[in-house]
């Protein structure tokens, strides 16, 4: 999948960002992404569990999606200074150069950059698309040690053990970034431009 070169050549800098932010660099840093329009379940348990953030010392942004922003965002009260919430963030690649630990959904192209750039990431695939792609999506990473996978139907108890598990060890942050970053496919552009050169000459 083509993913955007600022993202792919990772040209942001981490303290910087978080700096933009107002966050600091030397407590971790936990991304939430719903897509687009949000995920109501994801938001709904960061909502339910909202002062864990402020009592683990743990940094957040969090994008809501548009359709329930409005619902979270009294939780900027609870976070006070530990963090940021978004109704939607339009140029993720910053966001992603400060995260420790990013939560999310499992489209192809929000996996792809996450490969790219090497990430810890708990993902949340939606149940409610054609053939079940995004638990496949998910699937692929989680059984190569690659990132951890939180079923929906499971998101109320085991969401924030994996959240909590994953910050508190940074050797197993590490691990996961590793395996990612392995199963990235980088050049995606290229190799794509390459095929179609082929079959335009054959």
């Amino acid at each position: 999948n083509p993913i955007r070169a600022e993202i792919e050549f990772g040209i942001y800098n981490r303290d910087e960002v978080l700096n933009s932010y107002g966050l600091v660099k030397d407590k971790p840093m936990v991304l939430v992404v719903g897509g687009s329009l949000g995920s109501k379940r994801i938001n709904e348990t960061v909502l339910d569990n909202i002062s864990w953030f402020k009592d683990n010392a743990v940094q957040l942004i969090w994008q809501t999606g548009m359709l329930y922003y409005d619902s979270c965002k009294s939780a900027q009260m609870c976070l006070g200074d530990s963090g940021k919430i978004e109704a939607f963030i339009t140029d993720m690649g910053p966001a992603l150069a400060a995260a420790d630990v990013v939560v999310s959904r499992a489209g192809a192209i929000a996996l792809s950059e996450f490969c790219s750039l090497g990430k810890a990431c708990i993902l949340v695939p939606s149940p409610n698309v054609a053939e079940d792609h995004q638990k496949k999506n998910a699937q692929a990473l989680s059984e190569n040690d690659a990132a951890i996978l939180v079923e929906e139907k499971n998101i109320d108890t085991e969401l924030f053990e994996s959240i909590n598990l994953l910050v508190k060890d940074v050797d197993m942050q590490n691990k996961l970034g590793v395996n990612c970053k392995k199963m990235a496919r980088p050049k995606a552009v290229e190799r794509i431009v390459d095929i179609i050169e082929e079959l335009i000459h054959d």
